[in-house]
Formats: structure tokens, sequence, C-alpha cells
């Protein structure tokens, strides 16, 4: 699965350029909602994994366990919150406004 996890983290630092580029066109508050560039999104995203307990390093092992678990969708919203802090990192990393977070990897 590790493959799979690089492919769609590569994904998500795209999804942040273009999010950028629309932000850079058209920079107002709905803008900044549409493209999660806000404090409330932050912190959703921190309550998503667990206040930094579920990171890009153990993400697999807690999707598999899940699905052993009989639990898919706990996998899919964990996996989701790793890939949504790799986009808000990378939103926030070209906007300047915040530090580059553990899930960015190499």
């Amino acid at each position: 699965m590790r493959g799979a996890l690089d492919a769609m983290l590569t994904k998500e630092d795209e999804r942040a350029r273009t999010a950028r580029l629309f932000y850079a066109k058209h920079p107002t508050l709905e803008s900044r909602f549409a493209v999660q560039l806000t404090p409330l999104h932050l912190l959703l995203n921190a309550v998503q994994r667990g206040f930094g307990l579920v990171h890009s390093g153990n993400v697999e092992i807690l999707v598999e366990r899940s699905q052993r678990w009989g639990l898919p969708a706990l996998g899919r919203v964990l996996l989701s919150g790793i890939l949504n802090e790799r986009y808000l990192a990378r939103l926030r990393a070209r906007d300047g406004g915040g530090a580059a977070s553990a899930a960015d990897g190499p």
C-alpha cells in the first residue's frame, strides 16, 4: 500500500498547487472556504487525525486493522485525514502561512 499512499500524497500536492492558483485569481472569503485556507479547517483536520496520533507513518497499519475489524469506513476517514493534512500543509507552505507538518514526508 505504500506505493499507493505515495501516489495519493503526490496527488494532494498537485491539488494544493491548483487551489493556490484558484485563490490567487479569486482572493475572497468564499474562495478561502472553498480551498480550505482557514484556521477552522486546520482544527477539523487535527481532530480527524486524533491530534497527531494518526500520521503517514502509521496510517497504513490502522487502515488494515480497521478493515480486519470490519470497519472499512474508519480506515477511509483516517486515510482522508492524512491526505487532507498533506494538502493543507502544502497549501499553507505555498501561502507562506505555516510550517510543513510531519505528514509532508520527503
